[in-house]
């Protein structure tokens, strides 16, 4: 079992919400690091259920150009999703997505010249 600490802060203006750290147990973690050409790349994030993935945190170099699916890798797949800051999904929020087995994010770079770096980061229970 593995611990990964989440705390959230965000500031407007005059307004500020902070969420404390918390601990999410987890069974494994797994971190990638690809690049995303123009056109587009398909990365394995797990093998199993929705409710197995706690975590799911997408950071890139470039935002403006990027989307993904999440989807089984056999046709079931979520609506698109515009890539167009840091992206965190934690607790149930796997559910969003609509698909039973997220096993793989599907990218979509509309560049025509500029690969961005993305990185993924899936805390998750391993076994059944």
């Amino acid at each position: 079992m593995q611990t990964i600490t989440l705390g959230i802060s965000v500031k407007a203006s005059k307004t500020s919400i902070s969420i404390p750290e918390s601990d999410i147990k987890v069974e494994a973690t797994d971190y990638l690091e690809v690049e995303v050409s123009p056109g587009g790349l398909d990365v394995d994030i797990q093998p199993g259920k929705a409710e197995a993935i706690r975590l799911l945190v997408i950071k890139s170099s470039v935002y403006s150009d990027l989307e993904f699916t999440v989807n089984d890798g056999a046709g079931d797949s979520s609506a698109i999703v515009q890539l167009d800051g840091p992206q965190i999904f934690s607790g149930g929020a796997m559910a969003l997505f609509d698909v039973a087995q997220p096993k793989r994010l599907t990218f979509t770079n509309k560049s025509q010249d500029t690969a961005a770096k993305v990185e993924i980061f899936v805390g998750r229970d391993a076994t059944p």
